[in-house]
């Protein structure tokens, strides 16, 4: 991924939601899975968003998801 200077990315493969009446907040983190008891979250960011940010970004997720299935076929999601 080229990033722009003063920006960083992080692979992430966990997500955490909360919310209040105000805001949305997602904690995207990188959990280290060596040991299936002791999960280590690496590196962590942590969006603040407002209601309709969040459902605007739900919106634009979906959209791509069905644009990615319709280019690649389904996304397999393992069980478990």
């Amino acid at each position: 991924v080229k990033v722009a200077p003063g920006h960083a990315a992080i692979w992430t493969n966990d997500a955490q939601v909360a919310h209040s009446p105000w805001d949305f907040k997602i904690e995207f983190g990188q959990l280290e899975e060596a040991d299936l008891e002791k999960i280590v979250v690496t590196k962590a960011v942590t969006l603040c968003l407002s209601p309709v940010f969040a459902l605007r970004l739900l919106n634009v997720l979906r959209e791509n998801l069905q644009n990615y299935e319709n280019t690649f076929g389904p996304i397999p999601v393992p069980r478990g």
